[in-house]
């Protein structure tokens, strides 16, 4: 491993001065923003349980 430290999520290349993201960042797309929006406002529908939130997913198809 001449010239190249290894860390975890960045890729390094001393040896050329590069440090690079491996991929892109996450950017969100309309419908995800638009959700965090909705959350942000105010109090979300809540369930007992994950049966009674796939339930009631399934309902509104």
């Amino acid at each position: 491993m001449s010239g190249q430290t290894k860390r975890k999520g960045v890729a390094n290349d001393a040896s050329k001065g590069k440090k690079e993201l491996p991929s892109e960042p996450f950017v969100p797309n309309a419908k995800t923003i638009a959700a965090i929006r909705e959350a942000r406002r105010g109090p979300l529908k809540r369930y007992r349980s994950v049966k009674a939130l796939l339930k009631s997913l399934n309902a509104d198809d």
